[in-house]
């Protein structure tokens, strides 16, 4: 069995997921996960996990998801879940945001 994959945010994609000129700088890594990330999210929401995110005077916008799917990804399957924000109105402890597991 292949070693599981948990996709909370950019540090937890593989290196090997990008390509090598992605690889190659700091600058070009950051970007190249953030694009695998949102293709990812891009996913989960076409396959049925709802964007719920609002804005707030306080916060700005606030991202916010609910449900849950499989989705594949580069020939791996992953659960993704949403999930709500967390705190209060006055305090926002976290973001809302889509967890990836691979199944």
């Amino acid at each position: 069995m292949a070693k599981q994959i948990i996709i909370r945010s950019l540090e937890d994609i593989p290196e090997e997921w990008l390509s090598d000129e992605q690889r190659r700088s700091r600058v070009n890594k950051i970007y190249g996960k953030g694009d695998l990330l949102n293709e990812m999210y891009t996913l989960a929401c076409k396959a049925g996990v709802k964007d719920k995110s609002y804005n707030t005077v306080r916060h700005g916008g606030v991202s916010s998801y609910a449900g849950a799917t499989v989705i594949e990804y580069r020939g791996l399957h992953f659960l993704a879940r949403g999930s709500k924000p967390t705190g209060t109105p006055e305090f926002l402890s976290s973001r809302g945001g889509i967890t990836f597991t691979q199944e």
